[in-house]
Formats: structure tokens, C-alpha cells, sequence
């Protein structure tokens, strides 16, 4: 990343990679990539694909893991199709939903709460790719979990009270977390 600073700094000045490194470090700045989630079946193939002794085992697997990625592009152009159209048409809504990392709901830190159990808060977040708009919902373990039926109820709330009359069709993309894709198919049929 210096590097990167010192080619903007051929017009101006630039202060020494220790000094550099000594700002970053009193002001407690870090870089690091950012986090994506990973999918478990090419996770898994390609686990596969480092451990296996077997040549025709390994081949088996790479071709399983090609047509799996086949599959994710073919369903990337899907998404990119639809997101085009939804600027177009007024009758289909399509979204993009996704179920944030669990979240410590208090982060108490005195003694008495290494003794506790810690209460876990959910948001889903809605992102309607017609206008760009988005939408959180949240709520604690308390009240609900975090399963397909508790995800497909977020989602019907928000239809029922944003949904305006002239929608025909509704849809639908999240990642491959069961607990948000199980029973959807089935909740928002008809």
C-alpha cells in the first residue's frame, strides 16, 4: 500500500515508509480484505480436490466443481438480467436479501457475564433493485430465531406493507444459506 501512496505522491509530498508505518500503527489502522462468504459446495470440492489420492476421483470432482461454477455464473447473468429489467417494468419487484453475521446483542465486560449466556441480535437486509432502496429488519433470539420460517415471515411482513397493488411478480435472490432459501420456494408460490 505505500507503494501505491508514494506513485500518488510523484505530484506531491511524501512522508518516509516509517513515518508511514508509525501513523498507521498510533491510530490503530488496519487494511485487510474484505469479507465475502464463501460457498460450502466449492469449499467443500475443493477440499476434495487437495486431499484425494485417487486420479480418477480428483477428476470426477474437478468436473463436479466446473459445472457447479457454471451454474453460479449462469445464475450471476440471471440476477444481472433481471436487475436490468426491474429498472423497466413496474409490475416485477426484484430483490436481493441477505441475513447479517449474528450480532452480540450487549457487550457487557465485567466478570459476571463470562458466567452468562449472551443474547444474539438478527438483521436481514432488503435490497429492492428496482430503485436501489434497502430495508433492515431486526430483531433479538429472544423474540424469534433465524430459520426459513422466521426469514420467509420478514419477508412477508415487508410485501404485505410496501407492496403496492400493480406488482404481479415478485424476485427473489439471497446466498445459499438454508436457512433463508428452505421453504421460500414454497411460501411465495401463488
Amino acid at each position: 500500500m505505500y507503494e501505491e501512496y508514494r506513485k500518488w505522491g510523484q505530484t506531491n509530498r511524501v512522508v518516509s515508509r516509517k513515518v508511514y508505518e508509525t501513523i498507521f500503527k498510533t491510530m490503530n489502522i488496519k487494511i485487510k480484505s474484505p469479507h465475502k462468504d464463501t460457498c460450502q459446495t466449492c469449499d467443500k470440492l475443493n477440499m476434495l480436490i487437495k486431499v484425494t489420492k485417487d486420479h480418477e476421483t480428483e477428476k470426477t470432482t474437478k468436473m463436479e466443481l466446473t459445472k457447479h461454477q457454471d451454474e453460479a455464473e449462469d445464475a450471476d447473468e440471471s440476477k444481472i438480467r433481471d436487475k436490468k429489467m426491474a429498472t423497466e417494468c413496474k409490475t416485477k419487484l426484484i430483490y436481493t436479501f441477505d441475513l447479517q453475521q449474528c450480532l452480540l446483542t450487549l457487550a457487557i465486560v465485567t466478570y459476571v457475564s463470562f458466567y452468562k449466556r449472551p443474547l444474539w441480535t438478527f438483521n436481514i437486509t432488503l435490497h429492492r433493485c428496482n430503485d436501489s432502496s434497502s430495508f433492515n429488519m431486526m430483531w433479538h433470539e429472544a423474540i424469534s430465531g433465524r430459520g426459513a420460517n422466521n426469514i420467509a415471515s420478514c419477508l412477508f411482513k415487508h410485501f404485505t406493507e410496501i407492496m403496492s397493488p400493480e406488482v404481479e411478480h415478485v424476485i427473489l435472490y439471497s446466498d445459499t444459506y438454508s436457512g433463508q432459501n428452505t421453504k421460500l420456494a414454497c411460501c411465495y408460490k401463488n
